[in-house]
C-alpha cells in the first residue's frame, strides 16, 4: 500500500493558492498540495508553505479540522492517523498577519479502508522435464485490488529465469543440467501478508525418441453403404492433447494398414486417422488412439 506523506501528497493533489489580500510587492503567500486520499491506519502529512511574512509566528489557523488530525499554527503543518473511514470537507488553512490575509482551499480529505484480504498463491509446478525442451510456470495468486505484488523464489535452478513481478518461472535445460533440483519455493507478498507455494522438485531428464506402431482396418465403403472407390492413402494426425491433433504423417497407398510414428518425446500421445480418395475427399476422422512415452 502507498504511504502518505509530503512526497506522495504533491503526486497526488493539485496545488492550492489563493491571491493575498494585497496590494504590496511583497505579498504574504500560503502555498502547498495537501493529499486529499488517506487510509485507515497509515499517517498522515502536510505542511502549508507561508512565504515572505518574517515576524509572524503563529499566525495560521485551521478551519473544517479533521477530528483525527492535529494542526500547528506555527508551522502550518496537519498530521494524523485516521481510525476510520469517511470525507472530511470544507478544510481551510488561512494565514493572517497585520491587514494580510491568504487562504488555501477549501479541500476534502477522504479516508478508505485499509485492506484486508491476506493474499494468497496456488498452483502446481510441473515436476520434470526433458532436455532441450521448455519448461514453463506461473503460479495464480489473490489479493486486495491495487496492492503492488512481490514475488521471490528460493533455489531457483540455475538454468531458469525467474521474474519478480509476475512469479513466472521458465527455461530450456541442457544436458549439463541432468539432475533432480529440490526444495524450490516460491513465494509473493503485498508489503503486509505473504504466501508461498509447497516446496517442489524439477528432474531434468535425458530426452527420449519414443515411436508408436498404430494399425486400422481398411474402408470398403462410403458412409452411404456404396462401394469405396479410389482410395489413395491415409493421414494419421496427432498431438499431445486429444482437441489439439496438429501433427500429421502421410502414408500412401490404400493397401498399408499401419504406420510407425517417430520422435515422440515423453507425455501422452493422441492419434487418429483419416482416409483420402485421389480426389482429395476425406473421410471423418477415426476415433483417437493413446500411447504414453515415459
Amino acid at each position: 500500500m502507498p504511504r502518505f506523506g509530503v512526497l506522495a501528497a504533491s503526486l497526488l493533489a493539485a496545488t492550492l493558492t489563493t491571491a493575498v489580500q494585497s496590494a504590496s510587492a511583497a505579498s504574504m503567500t500560503l502555498t502547498g498540495s495537501p493529499s486529499t486520499a488517506a487510509t485507515v491506519g497509515k499517517s498522515y502529512y502536510f505542511k502549508a508553505n507561508l512565504a515572505n511574512t518574517n515576524s509572524c509566528k503563529t499566525c495560521l489557523f485551521i478551519n473544517g479540522r479533521p477530528s483525527w488530525a492535529t494542526f500547528s499554527g506555527a508551522t502550518g503543518t496537519l498530521s494524523g492517523t485516521p481510525t476510520s473511514a469517511g470525507t472530511w470537507s470544507n478544510i481551510r488553512i488561512t494565514a493572517a498577519y497585520g491587514s494580510q490575509r491568504a487562504t488555501m482551499g477549501p479541500f476534502s480529505i477522504t479516508v478508505k479502508t485499509a485492506s484486508s484480504v491476506k493474499v494468497k498463491i496456488s498452483g502446481t509446478p510441473a515436476a520434470g522435464v526433458d532436455v532441450g525442451a521448455y519448461y514453463s510456470f506461473k503460479p495464480s495468486v489473490t489479493s486486495g485490488s491495487g496492492v503492488k505484488l512481490t514475488y521471490s523464489i528460493v533455489n531457483k535452478p540455475s538454468w531458469m529465469q525467474f521474474s519478480s513481478s509476475t512469479g513466472a518461472l521458465k527455461g530450456v535445460p541442457t544436458s549439463g543440467n541432468i539432475k533432480t533440483f529440490s526444495n524450490i519455493s516460491i513465494g509473493v507478498s503485498d508489503g503486509k501478508t505473504s504466501a508461498s507455494l509447497p516446496a517442489f522438485k524439477i528432474a531434468v531428464s535425458k530426452a527420449v525418441n519414443g515411436n508408436a506402431l498404430l494399425s486400422w482396418t481398411k474402408p470398403v465403403v462410403n458412409t452411404d453403404g456404396t462401394k469405396l472407390q479410389n482410395l489413395a492413402g491415409y493421414r494419421i494426425h496427432y498431438g499431445t492433447t486429444l482437441g489439439s491433433l496438429t501433427k500429421q504423417f502421410v502414408v500412401n497407398g490404400p493397401g498399408t494398414t499401419s504406420a510407425s510414428i517417430e520422435g515422440l518425446g515423453r507425455g501422452t500421445w493422441f492419434f487418429a486417422v483419416v482416409a483420402y480418395t485421389t480426389a482429395g475427399i476425406e473421410s471423418a476422422m477415426s476415433s483417437a488412439a493413446s500411447k504414453i512415452v515415459n
